[in-house]
């Protein structure tokens, strides 16, 4: 038996609009937690080992789970979360290395690093996944060297 479930809308019993279908097919899903961060400053930074990197400058953030004050990304519900972003590392400085991390917890598998030796600035670029429990937060942890603020940014959002 086959069922045709024609709506514009899909609201949870308060009226708020979890999904939308729009006339040529595309789901919208506004609710939805993400976000996108960078710095507004230019500076090279040098932070102490075992530091969350806080971002500034919050280019959007959907439900307000980044904070610009702590670093962190606070899940609001359960699920599976994508983060992505970018640190633009200094070279000569020495190694500079970062954690993605999961409630403070850093974990080998999701160490960022850049050798001393190189002969040019780099760029790590991030890309994990993270099963969170509502209240689990997801930071850049640094552990050495230097980043440049202005070439940096961080952003996530809900899988499912």
């Amino acid at each position: 038996m086959t069922s045709i479930l024609k709506v514009d809308n899909i609201q949870n019993s308060s009226g708020t609009s979890a999904m939308t279908i729009d006339s040529s097919g595309r789901i919208l899903t506004p609710a939805r937690p993400a976000f996108q961060v960078g710095f507004t400053t230019l500076a090279w930074v040098q932070p102490s080992a075992n530091t969350e990197i806080a971002f500034d400058d919050v280019m959007f953030d959907t439900n307000s789970n980044y904070s610009t004050s702590t670093g962190r990304f606070t899940a609001p519900v359960d699920g599976v979360y994508y983060f992505g972003g970018k640190l633009y590392l200094m070279e000569g400085s020495g190694q500079s290395y970062f954690y993605v991390a999961k409630n403070g917890t850093t974990d080998d598998r999701r160490y960022y690093i850049q050798s001393e030796n190189t002969a040019a600035d780099n760029t790590a670029t991030i890309s994990e996944m993270f099963d969170l429990t509502a209240g689990d937060y997801v930071s850049i942890l640094w552990a050495a060297g230097q980043y440049y603020t202005r070439h940096s940014t961080f952003n996530g959002y809900l899988i499912g």
